[in-house]
């Protein structure tokens, strides 16, 4: 097998995550970390400023024209959703910024997918255990495919031609593929950048394994959600290649309470209008 950190340090184009935001996700984890400490990390960048307090009033959040500075949004929203925030930004600016068009097409729909996964986990979390995850699984599903994005981003063309169109056209399994072009696939990559990031282990764990058909709700309950969450934005039609095949996780779906129809039907209504209500104040 080839080997991710060798792909990383040999990449051209890699995404590569601003020192603000490693900084932003590095403090948040701190204790004894202020809020105006947070504020002004943020407020260094004006036009990340705007965006984040823009989706601080967003539904999603329940502030809707409650929040006027950076610094109200940190005290009203905590650390943890500022942080996811900022993620949200990030994700969207190296997924929409790409001159390439195949590469941009590709990259558009794992935003979309990369969002939808985030705001499904969030909700999936408020759904089992109100209040107390519920950020760390939105943050985990943005991030969880930037092992994708990196390959996108630093393959171009090809790695549409030889992964995402025969996966799209054929089912075939788009890890499989891409562990023929490269050796390993986007969740070992994906993995390996947050561990070079220096993001928390939690988050390269969400990674490396939300493909994975032994989860357990109580053991790891963020990796679980994030991992059904995956599944719940492609049945949706958020995803790359969405004919291709993944795992069966009717596991976690009855775990989540979600195996009985209709209440899967109103949980995906429910995921889908917080989703228009974010979508509409990042695009």
């Amino acid at each position: 097998m080839s080997d991710p950190a060798k792909f990383i340090h040999d990449a051209e184009r890699l995404p590569a995550a601003p020192g603000m935001l490693l900084r932003l996700l590095d403090i948040v984890n701190d204790p004894n970390v202020a809020i105006s400490d947070v504020a002004a990390l943020i407020e260094k960048n004006p036009t990340l400023s705007v965006r984040i307090l823009k989706l601080a009033n967003s539904a999603f959040y329940g502030m809707r024209g409650e929040v006027g500075n950076v610094r109200r949004a940190t005290m009203v929203l905590g650390f943890k959703t500022i942080s996811s925030l900022a993620t949200l930004v990030w994700t969207h600016t190296i997924c929409s910024t790409h001159r390439e068009s195949v590469t941009l097409r590709i990259l558009a729909s794992q935003f979309s997918h990369a969002a939808t996964t985030a705001v499904v986990a969030n909700r999936l979390l408020h759904k089992a255990s109100p209040g107390l995850l519920e950020e760390d699984g939105f943050l985990g599903g943005l991030l969880h495919d930037i092992g994708r994005v990196a390959m996108c981003t630093e393959l171009g063309v090809p790695y549409d031609e030889r992964v995402v169109s025969p996966g799209e056209t054929t089912g075939m399994n788009l890890r499989d593929l891409e562990e023929r072009l490269v050796g390993f696939d986007h969740a070992l990559l994906g993995a390996e950048m947050m561990r070079a990031w220096g993001l928390p282990e939690e988050l390269a764990v969400v990674a490396e394994k939300h493909h994975d058909t032994d989860l357990d709700l109580d053991e790891d309950p963020v990796l679980a959600a994030v991992t059904l969450a995956n599944v719940i934005a492609t049945q949706m039609d958020y995803n790359t290649a969405p004919n291709s095949a993944r795992p069966d996780q009717q596991r976690l779906f009855e775990e989540f309470g979600l195996d009985d129809e209709e209440e899967y039907e109103r949980f995906v209504s429910d995921c889908q209008m917080h989703l228009d209500e974010l979508l509409g104040f990042i695009q």
